[in-house]
C-alpha cells in the first residue's frame, strides 16, 4: 500500500514531465510557426501578383500589336478605312481593362487629354481620323504597360 502512495504520484509526475517534453517544442514554436506561415502566405501573394502582372503585360502587348496593325492599315489609303476593326479592337481593349484593372482604366483609355497631338501624312480625312484615334489608344496602352512594369 505504501508503494502505491508513492508510485501513483510518481507516475503522474513522470507522465507530466514526459508530456511537457513532448509539448514544449510545439508550445514554444507555435508563435514562430504562425509568423513563418504568414510570411509564406505574403510571399505567395507577391509571386501570384507578379505572375498576374506578367500575364496582363503580355495581353496588353498583344493588344498593342493589333492596334499597330490597324494603324498601319490606316496608312493604306487605297483600301477602305478600318473603322470597324478600330472600334472592335478598342471595345475589346476596354473590356479587358475593365475586367482586369478596373473601370477607371477604361475611362483613361478613351480619354486623349494630355497626349501630344500627332502629325500625319495621311490625306484621307477618314483614314487620318481613325489613325489618330488608334494612335491615342495605343499611347494609353503604353502608359498602362509602363505602370504594370513597376
Amino acid at each position: 500500500m505504501n508503494i502505491l502512495l508513492v508510485a501513483i504520484p510518481g507516475a503522474i509526475l513522470l507522465g507530466t514531465i514526459i508530456l511537457g517534453f513532448i509539448l514544449a517544442p510545439y508550445l514554444i514554436y507555435e508563435e514562430e510557426i504562425k509568423v513563418i506561415q504568414q510570411e509564406r502566405d505574403e510571399l505567395k501573394g507577391q509571386v501570384e501578383s507578379k505572375i498576374s502582372k506578367r500575364r496582363m503585360r503580355e495581353t496588353i502587348a498583344e493588344l498593342l500589336k493589333k492596334g499597330e496593325q490597324i494603324k498601319r492599315q490606316c496608312r493604306n489609303e487605297k483600301e477602305e478605312a478600318p473603322e470597324k476593326a478600330a472600334l472592335d479592337w478598342s471595345q475589346k481593349v476596354a473590356k479587358y481593362l475593365t475586367e482586369n484593372l478596373g473601370s477607371d482604366y477604361e475611362v483613361i483609355f478613351y480619354n486623349s487629354d494630355g497626349l501630344p497631338i500627332g502629325v500625319t501624312t495621311i490625306s484621307s480625312p477618314e483614314h487620318s481620323r481613325i489613325e489618330s484615334y488608334v494612335r491615342n489608344r495605343i499611347a494609353r496602352l503604353n502608359q498602362f504597360l509602363a505602370e504594370l512594369r513597376t
